[in-house]
């Protein structure tokens, strides 16, 4: 089927594009140049495509497999030929799905949209070294994400000295972010009040990463994922203890400090932070 796109040109590198179905936006031709720039670039709408493009298909399978994912988000990076012409090289693809999805089920999904349904992929995969990555973040048993919380959290405790009494308890709910078979982020919801407020509230514990996959989108699915079940069980608040190194994350997400700065034995400088929900 034969497709048609228009460009008009406005003035400098700006176009007007004009699709076949009538949808119109701003393109920049050289969006790459350290300046501000009227649109995205054409290199960037390759990126943008392949994301959309993978992102509906995986959407398209998952539901027609009857797996309940709450999020999906797919996530795209693109290296260049350093000389012109400047195709694009190596392509990294992650796919982030939150939500009970059975893994096999998953990997299956992610497999049909590489390799079959998705023409951005495939194309892609033809002229550029493609990788592809699925993060699957769901509810685990406690003993599951243990030893990424020793290693991030309290390396210097044991995995016995880390098991908290609370974890057992049946509000308590934990996640893992799994990338293929490795656990690469955890996060906890406790049924415990938020001191000097009244509010019905939960608490979020057990946050971490793993440093290799960090500013990748892994700590925002978890807290999303925590802020859902807090909600799910009728919380009107959220909170945690937040390492002063993690107080820039919380707050990009709605939290505010409700503490000075304190002090965890063994641990370091920690303040109190929520968010109503």
């Amino acid at each position: 089927m034969e497709r048609v796109a228009t460009a008009s040109h406005v003035e400098g590198r700006t176009f007007w594009v004009t699709t076949g179905t009538g949808q119109r936006l701003v393109v920049e031709g050289r969006s790459d140049e350290p300046r501000p720039s009227a649109g995205p670039g054409p290199m960037e709408l390759m990126l943008v495509s392949l994301a959309t493009c993978a992102g509906s298909t995986m959407r398209d399978l998952l539901t027609g497999m009857r797996q309940p994912f709450r999020r999906l988000v797919v996530r795209v990076w693109g290296e260049r030929a350093p000389d012109p012409p400047r195709v694009w090289t190596k392509v990294r693809l992650l796919y982030q799905v939150a939500g009970e999805v059975v893994p096999d089920r998953l990997r299956r999904a992610e497999h049909l949209t590489d390799s079959k349904y998705c023409s951005a992929s495939v194309m892609f995969s033809r002229v550029a070294e493609l990788e592809t990555l699925t993060d699957l973040v769901h509810r685990v048993p406690p003993a599951v994400t243990r030893e990424l919380r020793r290693q991030v959290l309290r390396p210097h405790q044991s995995i016995a000295e880390l098991v908290d009494p609370g974890e057992e308890d049946p509000s308590t709910v934990f996640f893992a972010a799994h990338r293929g078979d490795e656990v690469v982020g955890t996060a906890a919801v406790y049924r415990e009040p938020c001191p000097g407020r009244g509010d019905e509230a939960r608490r979020i514990r057990a946050m971490a990463t793993a440093p290799e996959v960090r500013g990748q989108g892994v700590g925002e699915l978890l807290l999303d994922a925590c802020v859902d079940e807090a909600r799910a069980q009728g919380a009107l608040l959220v909170w945690c203890n937040a390492r002063l190194a993690a107080v820039g994350f919380y707050r990009r997400y709605g939290f505010r400090a409700v503490s000075e700065p304190f002090s965890v034995e063994g641990i370091g400088p920690h303040v109190r932070m929520a968010r109503t929900i």
